[in-house]
Protein backbone atom coordinates (compact mmCIF):
# COMPACT_ATOMS: atom_id res chain seq x y z
CA UNK A 1 0.00 0.00 0.00
CA UNK A 2 1.62 3.29 -1.09
CA UNK A 3 0.19 5.27 1.83
CA UNK A 4 -2.79 6.85 0.07
CA UNK A 5 -6.02 5.83 -1.62
CA UNK A 6 -6.33 8.69 -4.11
CA UNK A 7 -3.93 10.91 -5.96
CA UNK A 8 -4.71 14.05 -7.86
CA UNK A 9 -2.42 15.59 -10.42
CA UNK A 10 -2.55 19.32 -11.05
CA UNK A 11 -0.26 21.25 -13.38
CA UNK A 12 0.82 24.89 -13.13
CA UNK A 13 3.15 26.98 -15.26
CA UNK A 14 5.14 28.15 -12.23
CA UNK A 15 5.25 28.14 -8.42
CA UNK A 16 3.75 31.68 -8.26
CA UNK A 17 0.90 30.51 -10.54
CA UNK A 18 0.27 27.57 -8.20
CA UNK A 19 0.25 29.84 -5.14
CA UNK A 20 -2.15 32.25 -6.88
CA UNK A 21 -4.54 29.43 -7.81
CA UNK A 22 -4.72 28.14 -4.24
CA UNK A 23 -5.20 31.69 -2.92
CA UNK A 24 -7.99 32.44 -5.42
CA UNK A 25 -11.56 33.09 -4.35
CA UNK A 26 -12.74 30.10 -6.45
CA UNK A 27 -10.45 27.72 -4.56
CA UNK A 28 -11.04 29.23 -1.13
CA UNK A 29 -14.84 29.25 -1.47
CA UNK A 30 -15.86 26.41 -3.79
CA UNK A 31 -13.07 23.84 -3.62
CA UNK A 32 -11.83 24.08 -0.05
CA UNK A 33 -15.09 22.84 1.52
CA UNK A 34 -15.02 19.66 -0.59
CA UNK A 35 -11.31 19.24 0.02
CA UNK A 36 -11.77 19.33 3.79
CA UNK A 37 -14.42 16.61 3.47
CA UNK A 38 -12.45 14.40 1.04
CA UNK A 39 -8.80 14.86 2.03
CA UNK A 40 -7.18 14.08 5.37
CA UNK A 41 -4.18 16.41 5.14
CA UNK A 42 -2.70 14.95 8.32
CA UNK A 43 -2.21 11.65 6.45
CA UNK A 44 -1.53 12.99 2.95
CA UNK A 45 1.27 14.80 1.28
CA UNK A 46 2.42 16.24 -1.98
CA UNK A 47 5.23 16.14 -4.45
CA UNK A 48 6.14 19.30 -6.30
CA UNK A 49 7.70 17.99 -9.46
CA UNK A 50 8.79 18.63 -12.99
CA UNK A 51 7.12 16.32 -15.51
CA UNK A 52 9.58 14.88 -18.04
CA UNK A 53 8.25 13.00 -21.08
CA UNK A 54 10.87 10.32 -21.81
CA UNK A 55 9.40 8.26 -24.64
CA UNK A 56 6.26 6.99 -26.33
CA UNK A 57 2.71 8.25 -26.71
CA UNK A 58 0.62 8.62 -23.59
CA UNK A 59 -2.80 6.99 -23.90
CA UNK A 60 -5.18 8.17 -21.18
CA UNK A 61 -7.15 4.91 -21.64
CA UNK A 62 -4.12 2.90 -20.54
CA UNK A 63 -2.84 2.34 -17.03
CA UNK A 64 0.17 3.75 -15.26
CA UNK A 65 2.67 1.81 -13.22
CA UNK A 66 3.84 4.37 -10.67
CA UNK A 67 6.92 3.56 -8.59
CA UNK A 68 7.11 6.29 -5.92
CA UNK A 69 10.70 6.75 -4.69
CA UNK A 70 12.54 8.37 -1.80
CA UNK A 71 16.23 9.04 -2.11
CA UNK A 72 18.48 6.93 0.12
CA UNK A 73 20.21 8.61 3.07
CA UNK A 74 23.48 10.31 2.13
CA UNK A 75 22.60 10.11 -1.57
CA UNK A 76 22.02 13.10 -3.78
CA UNK A 77 18.53 13.56 -5.25
CA UNK A 78 20.04 14.92 -8.47
CA UNK A 79 21.96 11.62 -8.89
CA UNK A 80 18.65 9.74 -8.64
CA UNK A 81 17.06 12.10 -11.16
CA UNK A 82 20.00 11.69 -13.56
CA UNK A 83 19.90 7.88 -13.28
CA UNK A 84 16.16 7.86 -13.97
CA UNK A 85 16.55 10.15 -17.00
CA UNK A 86 19.14 7.76 -18.44
CA UNK A 87 16.90 4.69 -18.19
CA UNK A 88 14.80 3.55 -21.19
CA UNK A 89 11.10 2.83 -21.14
CA UNK A 90 10.09 -0.77 -20.59
CA UNK A 91 9.93 -2.71 -23.86
CA UNK A 92 6.21 -3.51 -23.38
CA UNK A 93 5.32 0.00 -22.16
CA UNK A 94 3.61 2.40 -24.54
CA UNK A 95 5.17 5.45 -22.88
CA UNK A 96 7.36 6.61 -20.01
CA UNK A 97 7.43 9.84 -18.07
CA UNK A 98 9.08 11.04 -14.90
CA UNK A 99 7.98 13.28 -12.10
CA UNK A 100 11.15 14.68 -10.52
CA UNK A 101 10.90 16.64 -7.28
CA UNK A 102 11.74 20.32 -7.57
CA UNK A 103 14.75 21.96 -6.00
CA UNK A 104 15.06 25.62 -5.19
CA UNK A 105 13.75 28.14 -2.70
CA UNK A 106 10.06 27.89 -3.63
CA UNK A 107 10.04 24.11 -3.55
CA UNK A 108 12.02 23.70 -0.33
CA UNK A 109 9.35 25.59 1.58
CA UNK A 110 6.99 22.71 0.79
CA UNK A 111 8.35 19.27 1.59
CA UNK A 112 7.69 16.65 -1.07
CA UNK A 113 6.88 13.19 0.29
CA UNK A 114 8.63 11.53 -2.67
CA UNK A 115 11.73 12.47 -4.65
CA UNK A 116 10.71 10.87 -7.94
CA UNK A 117 7.98 8.91 -9.69
CA UNK A 118 9.02 6.78 -12.66
CA UNK A 119 5.83 6.30 -14.69
CA UNK A 120 5.53 3.52 -17.24
CA UNK A 121 2.31 3.50 -19.28
CA UNK A 122 0.81 0.16 -20.35
CA UNK A 123 -2.28 -0.82 -22.33
CA UNK A 124 -3.70 -2.69 -19.34
CA UNK A 125 -3.03 -3.76 -15.76
CA UNK A 126 -2.06 -7.30 -16.80
CA UNK A 127 0.84 -5.97 -18.92
CA UNK A 128 2.01 -3.79 -16.02
CA UNK A 129 1.88 -6.76 -13.62
CA UNK A 130 3.83 -8.96 -16.04
CA UNK A 131 6.46 -6.26 -16.40
CA UNK A 132 6.84 -5.95 -12.61
CA UNK A 133 7.68 -9.66 -12.32
CA UNK A 134 9.98 -9.70 -15.36
CA UNK A 135 13.74 -9.96 -15.68
CA UNK A 136 13.64 -6.66 -17.59
CA UNK A 137 12.15 -4.87 -14.58
CA UNK A 138 14.80 -6.35 -12.28
CA UNK A 139 17.54 -5.19 -14.67
CA UNK A 140 16.08 -1.70 -14.85
CA UNK A 141 16.12 -1.40 -11.06
CA UNK A 142 19.89 -2.05 -10.82
CA UNK A 143 21.07 1.49 -11.76
CA UNK A 144 19.01 3.02 -8.95
CA UNK A 145 19.37 0.32 -6.29
CA UNK A 146 21.85 2.28 -4.15
CA UNK A 147 20.07 5.61 -4.74
CA UNK A 148 16.65 4.82 -3.28
CA UNK A 149 15.69 3.77 0.23
CA UNK A 150 12.38 2.35 -0.76
CA UNK A 151 9.84 2.16 -3.54
CA UNK A 152 6.07 1.93 -3.37
CA UNK A 153 4.45 0.73 -6.59
CA UNK A 154 0.92 1.41 -7.71
CA UNK A 155 -0.94 0.45 -10.89
CA UNK A 156 -3.56 3.10 -11.60
CA UNK A 157 -6.16 3.92 -14.20
CA UNK A 158 -6.62 7.62 -14.95
CA UNK A 159 -9.87 9.45 -14.26
CA UNK A 160 -9.96 12.97 -15.71
CA UNK A 161 -12.08 15.45 -13.79
CA UNK A 162 -12.38 19.00 -15.07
Amino acid sequence: WPGFDACSEIEFDSMPAMDAAFASEQYQNAVREDEEFLVDKALGGLILAERVHVAGRIDMNGVRLLPFMRCAPQRNVSALHDALRAMPKASQAIARELFLSLDGKGATQRVSIFDAIDVQWFEGADQAERYLASAEAREQRHPIADLVRGVERLIARIRVIV
